[in-house]
This record gives structure tokens, sequence and C-alpha cells, in this order.
């Protein structure tokens, strides 16, 4: 996590940021930055504890809830998305992009994701 410029690209820890100080709500200007592959060497749930500042954990989403994704059941918690009606979700993934996904389709299918909503 640590990737965003505006008008060249954004990673899925700032898309999610940006996205909701667009809307008005108050967020962080910086967050430990992540080598892209961090979650394949450690357990320690970085991502999550950055997430805990901001967001509290939910059980259904709403719109504009986050959906957190573990690339395998060993690995902390690693992606994020952002809800528009479950489980269709925009998010930023390398090299595709922001875009739009169906997270009950493909590999999203595949991972169990946990919900939380961001403290307004």
């Amino acid at each position: 996590m640590g990737q965003r410029l505006k008008g060249c690209g954004v990673d899925c820890g700032w898309f999610p940021i940006e996205c909701f100080r667009a809307a008005g709500l108050p967020m962080p200007d910086s967050v430990p930055h992540f080598a892209m592959d961090w979650h394949m060497h450690t357990r320690e749930e970085r991502y999550l504890n950055v997430l805990r500042e901001l967001a509290v954990p939910i059980n259904r989403p709403e719109r504009a809830d986050i959906a957190m994704f573990r690339f395998a059941p060993h690995e902390p918690l690693a992606h994020a998305m952002i809800v528009l009606e479950w489980p269709m979700c925009v998010h930023a993934a390398y090299p595709h992009g922001v875009q739009y996904v169906n997270a009950s389709l493909g590999r999203w299918a595949r991972m169990k994701p946990e919900f939380f909503t961001v403290l307004q």
C-alpha cells in the first residue's frame, strides 16, 4: 500500500481512502508503505491494522462498505474493494487499473471476504 498519483494510478489501499476523502470523510494523509507482495511474506495483519483506525467490522455489506480479501487462507487480509451492491464492487488492481467486478465470480468467489463500514 502506498501508491497514488493523480492522473496516473492508485493501488487498492489508497483507492478507498481517496474515494472516501472525495466524499467528504476525514481520511489519513499517510499510511505505512507496503510492498506489492508484502502479504506473501508475513502473517501480520498490516492492512487490517490500518483499516481498524478507519472502519469497524460488520456482517452484511451495504453500499460504500469495504470488502477485504485474503489471497490465500494462511495470508493476511491484503485486498480492498468498495461495495456498490454486494457482490458488485469497484477496486484498483495492477495492471488493470480501477475496475468493476462481481465478487461472487472468478477468483474472488473462492475467497471469503470480511466486511467493514467506514467510521464517520
